[in-house]
């Protein structure tokens, strides 16, 4: 009668052992830290394995084997057991998903529109936001506020046709007169670094960071400055710029 270990492997040749209805054979395995070696790259010990104490072997152990039937029944039970827990898995998962789709209705019914314009705006924080809804249904206080501002914000500058766009071309250089409406300063590793967030005389908004400060906030200032990069936060197009040089106004 052939027999089997659990994972369904054949025994083979070993030495099998009844103890009155079980039978289990006795198994040695290698170790599996240096590959049945007793060494490997460690500077301890000469190199001795920690886990085997150098002799490239585990403990023995005593396995249990199965008859075909034996295996075929064990196989049965652990099928059952497997599609219970996947039935009770999708039920929680749905019911949960329930429970979303019930706080997006009541968060929809409370800001009609407002998750639709952010699923068609553009940008991370956007994506970030709508990926949080998708998965609770519903967002804090302080983002919705946020949110209401900023629609709030992309309203006025539309209504006033100030919406803000890329200015030049990316690589190029170009005086720009700047109205900063923020400054900031940090500390860094290579100094201290400023930030300006600027807009153009057309509204567009222009941002500068690096290690001069421009002007302060509420002044206006022309620069000649390169183009680094076109880029987009919270919805809002911004220019990126670098290299600045102040020109007499």
């Amino acid at each position: 009668m052939e027999l089997f270990f659990r994972s369904g492997s054949p025994i083979g040749t070993a030495r099998v052992h009844v103890d009155g209805a079980r039978r289990f054979v006795t198994v040695q395995p290698s170790c599996g830290k240096c590959g049945g070696m007793g060494v490997g790259p460690w500077r301890q010990d000469g190199g001795r394995c920690y886990q085997c104490g150098g002799c490239g072997v585990l403990p023995a152990r005593n396995e249990k084997v199965y008859d075909a039937e034996a295996l075929a029944k064990l196989r049965a039970t652990q099928a059952k057991r497997d599609a219970t827990k996947a039935a009770k898995q999708a039920a929680a998962e749905a019911a949960a998903q329930a429970k979303v789709d019930a706080a997006a209705e009541q968060f929809n019914a409370a800001n009609p529109g407002l998750i639709d314009w952010v699923r068609a705006k553009r940008g991370g924080f956007f994506e970030s936001i709508a990926e949080q809804f998708a998965k609770r249904g519903t967002l804090s206080d302080a983002q919705v506020t946020a949110l209401v501002r900023i629609r709030e914000q992309d309203a006025a500058r539309a209504a006033q046709g100030t919406e803000s766009q890329h200015v030049g071309v990316v690589g190029d250089r170009h005086r720009l007169v700047l109205r900063v409406r923020l400054v900031r300063s940090f500390e860094s590793m290579y100094g201290l670094i400023w930030l300006h967030v600027c807009e153009d005389e057309g509204g567009n908004v222009v941002v500068y960071k690096g290690s001069k400060e421009l002007a302060a906030r509420g002044e206006t200032v022309t620069v000649d400055a390169t183009v680094a990069e076109h880029g987009e936060r919270e919805g809002v197009r911004q220019t990126i710029v670098k290299r600045p040089k102040i020109v007499a106004a």
